[in-house]
């Protein structure tokens, strides 16, 4: 399983939250780091509410699938500077 300050990396954060680190993200979402996962499951009014708020995505899913994404372009470009 990934760790989820992989997918969410500092880059990541600062790019396309207002935070400057994935502590400070996932505290305003108020969720642990080992629960990112499981956002998907329960994802809530709530939530999509603070990531529009504080992010350029309208939903947790939207941010989620962009934060793969980015980490699927990083290894990559990882693999190919090898």
């Amino acid at each position: 399983m990934i760790k989820v300050k992989e997918i969410l990396d500092t880059s990541f954060i600062l790019k396309n939250t207002k935070f400057k680190t994935v502590e400070e993200f996932l505290n305003v979402l108020n969720v642990k780091e080992d629960e990112i996962e499981i956002l998907k499951e329960k994802t809530t009014a709530e939530i999509n509410l603070k990531i529009k708020e504080h992010t350029s995505f309208e939903t947790i899913l939207d941010f989620l699938d962009a934060a793969k994404i980015a980490y699927m372009e990083r290894k990559i470009l990882y693999n190919l500077e090898k």
